[in-house]
């Protein structure tokens, strides 16, 4: 299935969610996981390096995991992508709790 990581037209405080998948654990429980999606910045200006880029996008992601019965709860990562428009993602973060997981930022790009 496809995931919708981005929309068009985002506004700051916009939301969005998957669908539920379900799935089973290795040691046997079934699991249900559902990605919530959040604007948290949009249109603004954001410097990464010597690039100044505009008309970014900052979108952060939550995995939720419930059992089949129980209520949903935040697993403990949190994805934060910025898009700059015309370019694409331009920067990524991964935080585990408080832990930075994985850390990307754009370094090159040719726009056709």
């Amino acid at each position: 299935d496809d995931i919708l990581f981005l929309k068009e037209n985002l506004s700051k405080d916009d939301t969005w969610e998957t669908k539920e998948f379900t799935d089973t654990a290795d040691y046997g429980q079934v699991l249900v996981l559902q990605y919530r999606f959040a604007c948290t910045a949009a249109d603004v200006s954001l410097v990464i390096g010597n690039n100044a880029f505009s008309h970014v996008y900052k979108v952060q992601m939550q995995p939720w995991l419930r059992t089949l019965m129980g209520p949903y709860g935040q697993a403990n990562e949190r994805y934060t992508w910025y898009y700059a428009k015309g370019v694409g993602l331009v920067y990524y973060k991964k935080l585990h709790q408080t832990f930075t997981y994985g850390e990307w930022q754009i370094k090159d790009w040719t726009v056709y």
